[in-house]
């Protein structure tokens, strides 16, 4: 397949990279508006974007287009309704409740800074276009229904990013949400209430575990730590255990992105006890959003994910195909918060020798080990020096660009010894990079390192 054809190519990453950039700088800017610790719901309503406002309206039930005026009318209307509010609120996420509730308990505002060590603010996965992509993170959630507005104010002669629940809507949501933590509570019991397999639903079981075989027939390579006897063996034990049918569908789709997700980050790892807890945060927090193009997920979604995936972990163990599952039951005590917050566990930072892609040499009876230095040195080459393997090592040559570059002698030379082994492994430094598919952070990182750090070897 061409260069111009990868749907995962660098340059294709990068775009996307760019436009993200751009979203990201559009939203600062609209989150730098000035704003009132007693803000008002219509002066509020009357700062944001056009397409923000009329996502408001749709989201509350407005699906034909109108002028911004009725649009803030509409709006009003429904949140000052303690009937229509308080459906509005069963439909919240638990997390985005506690937001609001831990606003509510400092008078309806408080600093973006006291409230994420309280609560996940973390907006990083919803887009700036609200119409065609709703926010999914929770306080992207109440953002769209216009019961939280955010903007800087002065705060102890300092200004702060703050987040703010309109005055018109404090004294109704603190008369409801007790209540409507209660039914939450009780809608959410009746669901986890096991219904009896019914009859009519053998079929349609049948034909799920007729997809899990064509899955992998298709889809999953032989090499793939999981095997398909071990999916279906968890999908029968969640049928013995009379779950529903469609929480089995669930259940097969989490894990069918735990599979994509172990194909992509085997490396360095021969189990399913190699994956570490901040290998799951990973899942959950970049991996799944990234892969599938889908937002951040929610606290929800997470928890179910996780859960799913524990459970497949508890039966792998109890058929002694693995000793412990103490890492995934690790991963889900730190990243599921009660309080409805998603906790991040980042890895241990990377020194550079580590090992991350072992490539077998066909018919040389060799295997050739590419470490985060080389990830490092090849992000360097095919971004910034178009795979030109001679204009690098000039660079390092000259003494004007080594002077600005640590440990650029090391560098020249280690670079001479990685273009030997990307030759003996026959591949290209394109294809390689395509292979490990470093993130922006690496990428950054990359940059940092090839100008600024020293070389590590142990």
């Amino acid at each position: 397949m061409s260069k111009g054809r990868r749907d995962d190519s660098i340059e294709r990453y990068l775009l996307r990279s760019i436009q993200e950039e751009l979203e990201k700088k559009w939203k600062e800017a609209e989150d730098k508006k000035g704003i009132s610790k007693d803000a008002r719901l219509k002066i509020e309503l009357n700062k944001l974007p056009s397409h923000w406002s009329q996502a408001i309206c749709q989201e509350l039930g407005y699906l034909e287009r109108m002028d911004k005026d009725e649009q803030i009318r509409h709006i009003t209307h429904i949140l000052t309704s303690k009937k229509f509010l308080e459906k509005l609120l069963l439909e919240l996420s638990k997390s985005s409740l506690f937001i609001l509730k831990y606003l509510l308990s400092r008078g309806g505002w408080s600093t973006f800074q006291t409230l994420s060590r309280q609560a996940n603010t973390d907006e990083s996965g919803d887009s700036w276009w609200w119409v065609d992509e709703p926010p999914s993170s929770p306080l992207g959630q109440l953002r769209e229904r216009g019961l939280v507005f955010v903007g800087r104010t002065p705060v102890k002669n300092r200004f702060y990013k703050i987040v703010v629940i309109p005055r018109e809507l404090r004294k109704i949501l603190s008369e409801i949400l007790l209540e409507v933590y209660f039914l939450k509570d009780a809608m959410e019991k009746r669901k986890r209430q096991k219904k009896n397999f019914l009859p009519q639903e053998e079929e349609d079981y049948l034909e799920l575990i007729q997809e899990v075989e064509n899955c992998f027939n298709k889809y999953i390579d032989d090499a793939c730590m999981l095997e398909q006897r071990q999916i279906v063996s968890f999908l029968e034990n969640l049928r013995r255990k009379k779950t529903p049918l469609e929480e089995i569908e669930q259940a097969w789709e989490d894990i069918q992105c735990f599979i994509h997700f172990t194909e992509c980050f085997s490396f360095g790892k021969t189990c399913l006890e190699d994956f570490k807890t901040w290998d799951f945060s990973y899942f959950v927090s970049k991996f799944i959003p990234r892969e599938y193009a889908e937002p951040a997920l929610t606290y929800e979604e997470v928890d179910r994910i996780l859960y799913n995936v524990a459970e497949f972990y508890k039966n792998l163990k109890e058929q002694g195909k693995i000793n412990s599952d103490a890492q995934i039951q690790q991963a889900i005590s730190c990243i599921i918060r009660k309080d409805g917050k998603i906790n991040k566990i980042l890895p241990p930072s990377p020194k550079g020798p580590e090992v991350l892609l072992k490539l077998d040499v066909p018919r040389e009876g060799k295997c050739i080990p590419f470490t985060r230095n080389d990830l490092w040195s090849i992000i360097v080459l095919c971004l910034r020096y178009s795979e030109n393997w001679q204009s690098i090592i000039s660079d390092l040559e000259k003494k004007e660009v080594s002077k600005k570059i640590t440990d650029a002698k090391e560098k020249k030379n280690y670079l001479a010894e990685l273009k030997r082994k990307i030759r003996d492994s026959k591949i290209t430094p394109y294809t390689l990079l395509c292979c490990l598919k470093p993130d922006r952070r690496e990428i950054d990182r990359a940059i940092r390192w090839f100008y600024k750090k020293k070389l590590m070897w142990e």
